[in-house]
C-alpha cells in the first residue's frame, strides 16, 4: 500500500457507517496506521504459519525467526491494535458474539495460512499487555492487515493498550444482528 493511501477496507467501512462512534474508531485506525507507517515488508518482519485461533484476537503461530530460533510451541500472540468481544456473563449475547468473531477470524485466516508479522513486546512505551504476550501486527497473504479487516467487518474495535476496553450491549447486538443466521 503506497504511503499516501488509506486502507481500502477501513475506508469502505467508514463510508458505509452512519454510527458516529464507529466512524471515530475507523478514523482512529487510519490515523494510527498512517503514523506508525509499519508495512509488511519492513525489517524485523517475519513469516509465520497460523496453527490455531484461541479467540478472535489471540492466535497461535509457528515460525522460524532465523538461525534456527522458533516461537515457543503453543504460545498465543495477541493481535496488536484490536479488541474483539470476549464472553462476558454480564452482557447478554457476548458469548455468541465472541464465537462469531472467532469464526470470522478463522474464515479469513484459517490454520495453515502463511502470514507476516511484526511483533511488539509488552512493556514498550505505549503498550500495556497484561499477560506479557507478544503483540504482532498480522498481515494476511494478500497484504491486508488482519486487524483492519476485522475492524471493517465490525467484529473488532481499535485498541492500542490503553483506554476503555469492553463491548457494550448495543455493540454486541449490532454484531448479532449483522451475523446471526
Amino acid at each position: 500500500m503506497p504511503d499516501e493511501e488509506f486502507d481500502p477496507d477501513i475506508t469502505e467501512a467508514l463510508v458505509r457507517t452512519t454510527d458516529p462512534l464507529r466512524q471515530q474508531n475507523l478514523l482512529l485506525v487510519q490515523l494510527v496506521r498512517r503514523l506508525a507507517a509499519v508495512r509488511p515488508d519492513d525489517p524485523y518482519t517475519y513469516r509465520a504459519t497460523v496453527v490455531r485461533w484461541k479467540d478472535a484476537d489471540t492466535v497461535v503461530l509457528d515460525g522460524d525467526l532465523g538461525f534456527g530460533f522458533r516461537y515457543r510451541p503453543g504460545e498465543g500472540f495477541r493481535v496488536y491494535g484490536i479488541d474483539t468481544p470476549d464472553p462476558n456473563p454480564s452482557v447478554t449475547g457476548s458469548k455468541e458474539a465472541s464465537k462469531i468473531a472467532a469464526m470470522h477470524a478463522e474464515r479469513i485466516c484459517p490454520p495453515g495460512t502463511e502470514v507476516k508479522i511484526r511483533s511488539i513486546k509488552s512493556g514498550a512505551p505505549i503498550i500495556a499487555e497484561k499477560y506479557g504476550r507478544y503483540l504482532p501486527i498480522v498481515w494476511l497473504p494478500d497484504g491486508r492487515s488482519f486487524g483492519d479487516v476485522m475492524i471493517a467487518a465490525g467484529l473488532a474495535k481499535p485498541f492500542f493498550g490503553a483506554g476503555p476496553r469492553g463491548w457494550s450491549r448495543a455493540e454486541i447486538d449490532a454484531i448479532l444482528e449483522k451475523y446471526k443466521t
